[in-house]
């Protein structure tokens, strides 16, 4: 993210207490679909989700230039959806708590994948281990190289 980005959001990911959010979360939790939030409707709901979506957007693309593009927006209109966010609209930590709850669901279900994964590999390095045993008890000599994961 460039310097001039990172100065403009700074501030509001600081309000709205995001760190590890990203714009999955973001599309995970709202409750329209991309291409509505893409389009100029505006039911008011929908302009607050949209709002939220600019900056994610920018967080994901690294540039507001990039991030209205996913968006299908002018970087300007982000701008102006940064300027909304600022004012810190009760609407916005509301939909905030959805997006922080998607956020924990991502951040555990990577958690068990890698215990999972971790759990997976740990037995078959047992089960070489094993066969390499097996090997030399009959007399065969053969190489495996492999690494525990801790």
């Amino acid at each position: 993210m460039n310097n001039k980005t990172k100065q403009r959001i700074e501030p509001i990911l600081e309000m709205y207490g995001i760190e590890k959010q990203n714009f999955e979360d973001f599309l995970s939790a709202c409750p329209y679909p991309l291409e509505d939030l893409q389009q100029d409707k505006r039911q008011e709901q929908l302009v607050y989700w949209r709002h939220l979506g600019a900056l994610f957007a920018t967080i994901k693309a690294g540039t507001v230039t990039d991030g209205a593009k996913l968006l299908n927006k002018n970087h300007a209109t982000l701008l102006h959806s940064f300027k909304n966010l600022e004012c810190g609209y009760p609407e916005f930590f509301d939909n905030m708590e959805l997006i922080n709850d998607e956020c924990e669901k991502r951040l555990y279900n990577q958690s068990i994948d890698k215990r999972i994964l971790d759990e997976k590999v740990n037995k078959l390095a047992l089960d070489v281990e094993k066969l390499r045993n097996r090997a030399y008890e009959l007399g065969l000599e053969i190489e495996i190289n492999y690494k525990l994961i801790d």
